[in-house]
């Protein structure tokens, strides 16, 4: 699901959301004895990863030479062969990246050194892009939602939701809030709203509508999102004590 709602944001930014959701399934599965903030700082490189890698795909690769327009242009297929092979020896690429991997070492600083960074990074941090392109697409492109309403459902209502659960967690650390506790809390928060977001995108495309290309994909999500949130309800509730004393 993340992969598939990364194609609608695209390079770091669609990346970033793949990374979150990744991490944090990682985190929740097998790290159940995690302290908070080691857990969080997991989460947080993570996301800053799978947001690096995003960006290394835009090169000339082996996928990339499939599209229609370039089946049987031999000079592409030969540029994505020397790319997928040799991608750290070409001069131009890595001066052209550079200033990224420059960029990206402010976040990894300031998750590994800071208490609150790794939570700012997790939940407002990674949104704040993704709400962007969203209000971008919807509000002054496609003019498919008044301004006003449109600023507020994707943007600061999120942006709030997102900031106060991290404010929160940060609090907690010395709280007794487990790392699992953090993971299954932040999955649930971010799933829900990263799926929302992109089913507005998709222009809600309800099967009980007229089926558009979307549909298939709104349903797939809906059956992950499902998942996840059924996950998140019953694995490790009884070995989770924060869990239980929330639930009791």
């Amino acid at each position: 699901m993340g992969w598939g709602i990364r194609g609608q944001y695209g390079h770091e930014t669609g990346a970033m959301i793949a990374g979150l959701l990744v991490s944090l399934v990682l985190v929740f599965l097998f790290c159940p004895k995690a302290a908070l903030l080691p857990a969080a700082r997991a989460v947080a490189f993570g996301t800053i990863a799978i947001g690096l890698g995003g960006s290394m795909t835009y090169g000339q690769t082996i996928g990339l030479t499939q599209n229609p327009g370039l089946i049987g242009n031999w000079e592409a297929w030969r540029w994505g062969m020397l790319v997928a092979g040799e991608f750290s020896d070409l001069r131009w690429a890595n001066e052209l990246y550079d200033p990224g991997i420059v960029i990206a070492l402010i976040p990894i600083i300031a998750v590994a050194g800071g208490r609150w960074w790794p939570f700012l990074l997790v939940l407002p941090g990674t949104l704040l892009p993704v709400a962007g392109k969203t209000i971008r697409t919807l509000v002054h492109d496609a003019h498919a939602i008044d301004p006003a309403v449109g600023w507020a459902l994707y943007g600061v209502l999120p942006m709030l939701l997102t900031t106060a659960a991290a404010v929160w967690f940060a609090r907690q650390i010395e709280g007794g809030v487990s790392g699992r506790a953090f993971a299954r809390r932040s999955l649930l928060l971010t799933a829900w709203l990263y799926f929302g977001l992109n089913l507005a995108l998709f222009r809600f495309p309800w099967p009980w509508d007229a089926w558009t290309s979307r549909t298939p994909n709104a349903l797939v999500y809906t059956v992950c999102l499902l998942g996840l949130t059924l996950a998140c309800a019953t694995i490790g509730r009884r070995q989770d004590p924060h869990a239980v004393a929330a639930s009791a």
